[in-house]
């Protein structure tokens, strides 16, 4: 995501940089992206960013891959992004095993027989590859979202925190945005690296957030869709009393 860019003017800069790859000798195969950005700052886009995306791939010929390692089974709100724009690829993987090592990549019937069948070596392998112990926790774990309604809990519980975050950080000036969706939350602060020094004083409170951005002048809270209020209202208690710290 170009940051000096409004989202939707950033799909003019997409098709440039598609148009161009055509020109190739190779050409444009796919283009793969997170339905909300991750690990650079937990920035989100509206859905007809990911439509307008959709129809670009369509368009020119190339294959639209979801990546929702991060934002998938349940921790948006959703299972998957793909409910609301279809894509012709989409890889989840963490959530997935409950714990235990664990990706899948589904798609498109059309888009996964054109991998051809190995006449000797395999043509691709994976350390994740259906590993039984795994597979069957993975089960086990979509069976529990499921049954536990974690993606609406994950809503709820979500917008709960940001709600409590702006109440008790609206003391500092350092704060300069709280934002995410369900139970994928930032606190961005004003300066690069502030966000890596307030995580080493919540780890020294027994607090796990981790830094974000890309200078680190945030904090990620991804807890797991299962966290309680009382766990969660143990980890708040402290993020007002570290950040007072961090302004002196």
């Amino acid at each position: 995501y170009a940051t000096e860019l409004p989202f939707l003017a950033q799909l003019d800069e997409v098709e440039k940089a598609i148009i161009a790859q055509n020109k190739s000798s190779f050409g444009c195969a796919a283009v793969l992206v997170e339905p909300i950005q991750g690990r650079a700052g937990f920035r989100i886009p509206p859905i007809d960013w990911l439509k307008g995306l959709a129809e670009l791939c369509h368009r020119h010929g190339a294959l639209l891959i979801f990546d929702e390692i991060f934002t998938g089974l349940g921790r948006t709100g959703k299972m998957s992004f793909a409910d609301q724009v279809p894509c012709d690829l989409l890889c989840l993987g963490k959530a997935l095993g409950g714990g235990l090592p664990l990706s899948a990549c589904f798609g498109r019937e059309e888009v996964m027989n054109a991998w051809p069948m190995n006449e000797g070596e395999a043509i691709h392998t994976g350390t994740f590859f259906g590993h039984p112990l795994s597979c069957r926790l993975g089960l086990a774990t979509l069976k529990a979202i499921h049954e536990r309604n974690l993606p609406e809990r994950a809503l709820e519980m979500g917008q709960m925190m940001r709600v409590q975050l702006g109440d008790l950080l609206a003391f500092s000036p350092l704060v300069k945005e709280i934002r995410g969706v369900g139970l994928m939350s930032c606190v961005e602060l004003v300066a690069p690296g502030l966000g890596a020094q307030w995580m080493d004083l919540l780890r020294a409170h027994g607090v796990i957030a981790l830094a974000n951005g890309m200078q680190g002048q945030g904090i990620a809270i991804t807890p797991a869709l299962t966290i309680t209020e009382e766990e969660w209202a143990l980890a708040l208690a402290e993020m007002p009393k570290t950040l007072r710290k961090l302004s002196s």
